[in-house]
């Protein structure tokens, strides 16, 4: 068995790859990205469905987030809150299961990748995980740190808090936010997680002995 992760950089700016490969010159714009990306996985699929161990292999695609409000106003002009930056895909691709496929529109988040994979491998011990399986029944939640503010999200709202206290409360919508009341469920989760992160940072217990 083996791991491998690439992460692309061409999907930045300034948008940057191999001249010739498609019909939009390196370094226009995003679209040219996006195109190339496409290209390069077509490479990269063509090249490994050859490969003795394809059909054995889960693939997991993942973005980290989506553009910032300071570029791409076309795009960022459609963000509801600033929850939409880090509103991104992640797609699992198992070739040698074909009943492995579909759309699930439950809250999951980077952290929930390694518990999800996991359980498709079947594995029966012990891990450390801030994330859970992405596959079961329950509705999932997210939580991310940025600029100072953590965010937690689950299936009934938004909650931001400042390491000490709520900032404020929401309920999202795909087209507005409504002001809601935390829930001490919500938050006490929430502070869990930031507490027990951090203990075992520094502790460096963040993997099973």
């Amino acid at each position: 068995p083996f791991l491998n992760f690439v992460m692309t950089t061409s999907n930045h700016r300034p948008y940057t790859y191999p001249e010739n490969k498609i019909d939009i010159p390196s370094g226009k714009n995003r679209s040219g990205a996006v195109k190339y990306s496409d290209y390069a996985l077509q490479q990269m699929f063509k090249k490994a469905k050859n490969k003795p161990w394809f059909k054995n292999t889960i693939f997991v695609f993942v973005a980290d987030h989506t553009v910032p409000y300071s570029f791409e106003p076309d795009v960022t002009s459609k963000f509801v809150s600033p929850v939409d930056k880090h509103r991104i895909p992640i797609a699992y691709y198992i070739p040698g299961d074909s009943t492995f496929h579909g759309i699930d529109s439950r809250i999951t988040q980077q952290t929930d990748i390694l518990p999800s994979i996991l359980w498709l491998l079947k594995y029966d011990k012990p891990f450390i995980s801030f994330g859970t399986n992405s596959f079961d029944e329950t509705n999932g939640k997210a939580l991310y740190y940025s600029s100072g503010t953590y965010t937690y999200i689950d299936s009934a709202s938004v909650i931001n808090f400042d390491g000490d206290k709520v900032l404020d409360c929401f309920r999202l919508t795909p087209t507005e936010t409504i002001p809601a009341q935390a829930d001490s469920a919500q938050v006490k989760c929430m502070k869990a997680h930031i507490q027990e992160y951090n203990r075992r940072m520094v502790l460096n217990q963040m993997s099973e002995e």
